[in-house]
């Protein structure tokens, strides 16, 4: 009589190479979900400051959308009205934050939303009449991703700090501006 072998089951050794593959797929899942954490927890750090490219393009559409400013103009630190139709809009420093504060036609305040923190420099000039050159200049931001940085319409200057250029004309005069 000779015994037959049982296919039915698993050998020890594909027992162990099987715990050895679901070993290191666990462990490359595990690199991907803490390194997405890391992504998230840092977009939602920007998220909730004042986002700076929200504020380039808040500034944008209040010199298209304002009355046209003369040439020859070149303030640094002072504060940049856009008169609009419906409202002015007036961008200044308060401290080394960058603010949009808001009136109505006849300058009653209607409020004050905070734009920029860590600003070291806010420096605008009227290039022509109508067009408006304006240089923001700040603390880069701790813990930046790179895909901000990389997207970011602000460009390094050294180590800690970042500058950002935004050049704009009044489309009610006709300059308008990229």
């Amino acid at each position: 009589m000779s015994r037959q072998r049982s296919d039915a089951g698993f050998t020890l050794v594909e027992l162990l190479v099987s715990m050895l593959v679901l070993v290191l797929v666990l462990m490359v899942t595990n690199g991907l979900l803490v390194e997405s954490l890391r992504i998230f927890s840092n977009s939602g750090r920007e998220l909730r400051q004042p986002g700076a490219e929200l504020a380039l393009r808040l500034l944008r559409e209040d010199l298209h959308a304002g009355r046209p400013l003369p040439a020859g103009i070149a303030e640094t630190h002072t504060g940049l009205t856009c008169e609009r139709p419906d409202r002015i809009e007036v961008w200044e420093m308060d401290d080394n934050r960058l603010v949009r504060r808001t009136y109505d036609p006849a300058w009653t305040p209607l409020g004050t939303r905070p734009m920029l923190d860590g600003m070291i420099e806010f420096f605008w000039e009227t290039t022509a009449e109508g067009a408006v050159h304006v240089r923001l200049q700040r603390r880069k931001p701790a813990g930046a991703s790179a895909l901000r940085v990389a997207t970011a319409a602000w460009k390094s200057v050294g180590d800690e700090l970042e500058q950002a250029d935004v050049v704009a004309g009044s489309r009610i005069s006709g300059t308008s501006l990229p």
